[in-house]
């Protein structure tokens, strides 16, 4: 179906798109089924207007989709740095297929509790979701492990066509992505809110974000925990490969330090009660 947009496939295989596609076509795959979904989460929201914590009850799933969607993107494109001698061993082919499997189990947890206008997270009352809560904590730890994976196949490719510093940087930003994913997941899943202090609510929260604007929000944390792997690789590219060719890991370990004091920045900032860029108001 995608390569029916394109003339032919040799056509297809010269665009930036099939570049893409072919790097992981599993997780291409299912990168762009996610994406398909989008257009209808917004269909929906524009008819059901119901609300949950101030903002509409489809919100929730569209941003939870976005998220998806960058991150099996990137990591479908990071895969082109992987040796194809293990992309090809069946242990490699049966993780990438549990690893997109999880969300046969994320998705339709996220949608339905938006249709029966439930909170997914958070939700220790309902018969269904409150089990779900729990389980879907492991499923999410078990998807969030793909960074982790490919941070060390990444790394142990000796074949790599990388310059060295933006390797270490992308293996580092991986590794980030993963450690801190899994730790800020954990407390939030120990916690009532996301919230502390300020409004429990996301009606006046920041623009496409919903974060709190007068009260911490951990979901900064969790963001940019997350992100990681896409931000820190974007900024070693604006390193200066001559500068930064005799000392690569030292480059890509100071980039990847920086990022961690942002996200304990963060993280501080949101333990003290205090919004994420709060003179916005």
């Amino acid at each position: 179906m995608l390569l029916s947009t394109f003339s032919n496939e040799k056509t297809f295989n010269r665009t930036w798109v099939g570049q893409w596609y072919w790097r992981e076509p599993l997780l291409a795959r299912t990168t762009l089924l996610v994406l398909s979904i989008i257009p209808l989460l917004m269909v929906a929201s524009i008819l059901d207007q119901r609300t949950l914590n101030g903002i509409n009850i489809w919100t929730k799933p569209l941003k939870f989709n976005v998220s998806i969607v960058l991150y099996l993107g990137t990591l479908t494109w990071f895969a082109g740095w992987i040796n194809r001698s293990v992309m090809s061993r069946l242990s490699y082919r049966i993780y990438v297929f549990v690893l997109c499997g999880t969300l046969v189990f994320m998705l339709p947890w996220l949608y339905g509790a938006a249709l029966i206008g439930e909170p997914a997270h958070y939700n220790r009352e309902h018969p269904v979701l409150a089990p779900m809560y729990s389980i879907m904590g492991v499923v999410s730890v078990l998807f969030t492990t793909g960074a982790i994976v490919y941070a060390v196949l990444i790394a142990i490719n000796r074949q790599s066509p990388l310059a060295a510093y933006f390797r270490y940087a992308v293996v580092l930003s991986l590794t980030i992505s993963f450690i801190f994913t899994v730790i800020m997941a954990g407390e939030l899943a120990s916690m009532d809110s996301h919230w502390i202090g300020g409004t429990a609510s996301d009606k006046q929260g920041m623009f496409l974000f919903g974060w709190s604007r007068d009260g911490g929000d951990l979901r900064v944390a969790h963001f940019f925990s997350l992100h990681a792997m896409q931000f820190i690789p974007l900024a070693a590219l604006f390193g200066l490969p001559k500068r930064v060719a005799n000392t690569p890991r030292l480059f890509a370990a100071m980039l990847s330090l920086l990022y961690c004091g942002l996200l304990f920045y963060v993280y501080f900032q949101a333990k003290s009660g205090r919004p994420f860029l709060g003179w916005l108001g």
